[in-house]
């Protein structure tokens, strides 16, 4: 999973060289954590409100989705 994850946001990361994210609040329950953050990806952009939802396992990120507010 951990290599998955990599193949997936590792160009986003090197290609977005102004992406900032900002964690308004934090819910765990069980085994799943549900971020709600405001993600900035261009200079002077406007920020967009996402949720992340992780799914833990022994500690570890087993998976990942993410719900974004529609423009």
């Amino acid at each position: 999973w951990k290599e998955r994850m990599r193949e997936i946001y590792e160009g986003m990361f090197e290609r977005l060289d102004h992406l900032h994210c900002t964690l308004v609040n934090r819910i765990v329950l069980g085994n799943r954590i549900f971020d709600h953050e405001s993600v900035i990806f261009e200079k002077n952009g406007q920020p967009l409100e996402v949720v992340a939802i992780y799914v833990v396992k022994d500690d570890l990120i087993v998976e990942v989705r993410f719900v974004r507010k529609n423009r």
